[in-house]
């Protein structure tokens, strides 16, 4: 996995969400013997990261 942080032009982009494949807290809860339902909240977690935002034109470098 790579992740890249730099200063991004407001507005543009969407937010990404915290587990982008939700379909694995059911496995993950099955891995420690909890109900599957279990982490199902998480889905609903929102993160402040936006996936595929342009590179800000205020910075210079």
């Amino acid at each position: 996995m790579v992740q890249v942080w730099y200063p991004a032009q407001a507005g543009s982009g969407k937010y990404a969400p915290f587990i982008p494949d939700t379909r694995i807290l059911s496995y993950m809860a099955e891995n420690y013997g909890l109900p599957g339902f279990t982490l199902q909240h998480l889905k609903y977690v929102s993160s402040h990261v936006y996936s595929g935002a342009e590179v800000s034109s205020a910075q210079t470098s």
